[in-house]
């Protein structure tokens, strides 16, 4: 594949993680989660605290700037100025991203990854969804949680997705006209869902 990239959305609990690993042990290409998009955006001086403040709670350039010039008694020059606010971040992620993109073939595993490249060549963008009755059975299973506790977890993270992903993006997250495809693995599994994802690539570009 030349320079292929594939952007697997997903709800938590439908699996997407596993599936996004089977993808890139079939074809053989680096995928990148949030994990190694942080320790790369590292690198710019970026701590993981303000990647989880971002992802908490995400917010306007001009909103930071007036609250933080109240803090400093008024000086909203200092606060516009300040490399690390959420946007910033956001910013910095996106870079990251894009010079991935720009190496070579690569999966991104969410990360708004379908937004910020949207304009390249050679993107094909997933989505994974699945019943939340499932989700919730799934999340039990990994995480070792009681019925109320994994409702309770899988409802916070779907919220914060959704809210960090209409903010930066001004799109609706699970959109379906963001994605060239989108799978129910719960109907064929894991691995048959990454075999799909793959079949649908090679259709696509060859």
């Amino acid at each position: 594949m030349d320079n292929t990239v594939i952007v697997i959305s997903r709800q938590f609990g439908s699996g997407g993680d596993e599936i996004a690993r089977k993808v890139s042990e079939l074809i053989n290409i680096p995928i990148y989660d949030r994990q190694k998009i942080v320790d790369l955006a590292k690198e710019s001086g970026v701590s993981e605290n303000l990647f989880d403040d971002s992802e908490e709670h995400p917010t306007s350039s001009l909103l930071y700037s007036l609250v933080i010039g109240l803090k400093d008694g008024g000086n909203s020059v200092s606060s516009i100025a300040s490399p690390f606010h959420t946007d910033n971040v956001f910013g910095i992620q996106a870079n990251v991203i894009r010079r991935l993109a720009d190496g070579g073939s690569c999966i991104f595993v969410g990360r708004c990854a379908d937004y910020v490249l949207r304009e390249h060549n050679n993107l094909t963008n997933v989505y994974l969804w699945a019943p939340n009755e499932c989700r919730v059975n799934r999340v039990m299973k990994e995480n070792g949680l009681t019925r109320t506790e994994a409702v309770d977890y899988v409802s916070k993270i779907d919220k914060r997705r959704r809210s960090f992903y209409n903010f930066y993006t001004s799109r609706s997250w699970g959109d379906i006209e963001n994605y060239d495809l989108s799978i129910n693995p719960e109907n064929i599994g894991v691995d048959n869902t990454a075999k799909m994802i793959v079949e649908y690539v090679n259709a696509r570009h060859n």
